[in-house]
């Protein structure tokens, strides 16, 4: 299944295989979804994430650890990996991204996340 099928639209999570590996993602579709974003949270595991939809620049505020961005164009192929993002920086988007995966600092390189290369999602069984 590839990341422009519309069957994981109204997924509230989705799994992203990539070269080495699987992340399971919770989607930030919403407004306050997307304000909240990792807010609250203390740290992610390492094949965790958080999908913007539609994903555009980033900031860390008031977050309390790092995180990798990984930048992806409509067909989920990584434009931009920003690794080690402290709190309190501010990443700016490439030209072409639709959607912004947040990973836990480090995991990208490890998961098989490289540029140009796309990433496959597919939903999660049993989502509301």
């Amino acid at each position: 299944m590839s990341g422009t099928a519309n069957d994981w639209t109204r997924a509230t999570r989705v799994q992203l295989k990539t070269a080495c590996g699987i992340a399971e993602v919770t989607i930030a579709r919403t407004f306050a979804s997307r304000f909240i974003g990792l807010l609250g949270r203390a740290q992610l595991r390492a094949n965790e994430g958080l999908l913007f939809v539609p994903g555009g620049s980033i900031h860390t505020c008031w977050m309390r650890f790092a995180i990798d961005i990984v930048f992806l164009n409509a067909q989920f192929e990584a434009l931009r990996i920003v690794s080690h993002v402290r709190p309190w920086r501010f990443v700016f988007a490439p030209r072409g991204t639709q959607f912004v995966l947040e990973l836990s600092a480090g995991a990208a390189h490890p998961l098989g996340v490289t540029q140009h290369r796309a990433l496959e999602v597919s939903p999660i069984a049993n989502n509301s």
